[in-house]
């Protein structure tokens, strides 16, 4: 955080370019996610028409997204309570972009949101519906990142490893490494679907039957990520246990 703003800059982008190219498995997985989210956002650009909510709920849907993209940046530079917190204003959004595409009246309110945010009535629709299996899950997202995202502030030196200590023995020099910042990947991985899908809902029952072909390969990559994500948690989890066996402190 010292120096110039331009060398910060330049440290973040090698930084990024660095953590690709060290871990291309990962890389790869997290573009094939990606790329079926981008896929299918432009898809639906060709389907909308009136009424104006589509087009309201597709600009949302988008920023739900771009949300998710920022976060992954910022959790690979290890600002993990920025990029959570990105995460906590995704899962807030997609739950309110899945109530907008259904009819007109649920998108005035939200329209009108600041006038009626008081109301029963906005709170009763838009809030998270833990009947629904992804409305749980997403609303589970939303409660993690409010704790260690909106409200952490320590989460990413918390997240922190000890990797030596100074020469007179008496501190601890704590950094983060990959190893930290792949296990606060796993909150981002596993919730990218969830966003998605719940965001892009009102898409996905105007299409109804007729998947289209960028609905289907993100129903694909979906089902796909299933043994890919495990393998990744039981990668992290063989790392994390070599590193205590080599002596050193384990990742919390």
């Amino acid at each position: 955080m010292f120096g110039s703003l331009q060398q910060t800059i330049e440290y973040r982008h090698k930084r990024l370019i660095e953590f690709a190219t060290a871990h291309p498995d990962v890389w790869e997985l997290i573009e094939s996610f990606v790329i079926s989210a981008r896929a299918m956002i432009m898809e639906c650009a060709s389907y909308l028409d009136n009424p104006i909510r589509y087009t309201t709920a597709h600009m949302m849907w988008h920023n739900v997204y771009e949300y998710q993209e920022d976060s992954l940046f910022l959790l690979i530079l290890g600002r993990i309570d920025a990029g959570y917190a990105l995460l906590r204003m995704a899962a807030e959004l997609s739950r309110d972009a899945s109530r907008v595409w259904k009819d007109d009246a649920k998108h005035d309110m939200w329209q009108k949101r600041d006038e009626i945010r008081r109301e029963g009535y906005y709170k009763d629709v838009f809030r998270f519906n833990d009947e629904d299996a992804t409305e749980r899950y997403v609303h589970g997202i939303y409660t993690l990142a409010s704790n260690y995202g909106i409200h952490g502030h320590q989460s990413s030196q918390m997240s922190m490893s000890s990797r030596d200590r100074t020469a007179d023995g008496q501190y601890v020099i704590m950094q983060m490494n990959d190893l930290d910042v792949l296990s606060s990947l796993k909150v981002w991985l596993f919730s990218f679907f969830p966003l998605q899908t719940l965001a892009s809902r009102g898409f996905q029952d105007r299409l109804g039957q007729d998947k289209s072909p960028a609905y289907q390969a993100f129903l694909e990559i979906q089902v796909a990520s299933g043994d890919a994500l495990s393998a990744f948690t039981s990668a992290v989890k063989r790392l994390r246990d070599g590193v205590t066996n080599n002596g050193l402190e384990p990742i919390q």
